[in-house]
């Protein structure tokens, strides 16, 4: 009896480990916050899972809460989707939030110096290089 209910402890805990990973390969790829104007800013995900991701149960902020809109609801297999945004991130150093509707924070992101029209901050290679 103990035998069958350690099985079936490790079988829920590793269902629960499955379940949670496409959330973690979900990263923040690259940040363009100081567009020409009249252009977005934007902030690139990366999918790094084998499943598409709904980002409607994601939220992209700086650090005092200001939201960017995803351009699309959903980010397929290893691929890359934007939020974009007008006036949300600083030029000269912000936070990028990637978090969950629930609070859960998914990564952070910081930037510092001046940044132009000309740059963007971004991972090398993409998806899981240093940002």
């Amino acid at each position: 009896m103990v035998v069958s209910k350690s099985i079936i402890v490790v079988i829920l805990t590793a269902l629960f480990f499955v379940s949670s990973a496409p959330v973690s390969a979900l990263v923040i790829n690259e940040i363009y916050p100081a567009p020409e104007t009249n252009n977005d800013e934007w902030v690139e995900l990366y999918n790094d899972t084998d499943l598409p991701i709904d980002l409607s149960e994601f939220v992209i902020t700086d650090e005092t809460g200001k939201q960017a809109s995803f351009e699309n609801q959903t980010i397929n297999a290893k691929d890359f989707a934007l939020a974009l945004s007008k006036n949300v991130f600083n030029n000269t150093g912000d936070t990028v939030v990637l978090k969950k509707l629930n609070g859960e924070t998914i990564e952070i992101a910081t930037y510092s110096g001046s940044i132009d029209s000309s740059k963007s901050i971004g991972r090398c290679p993409d998806g899981i290089g240093n940002l």
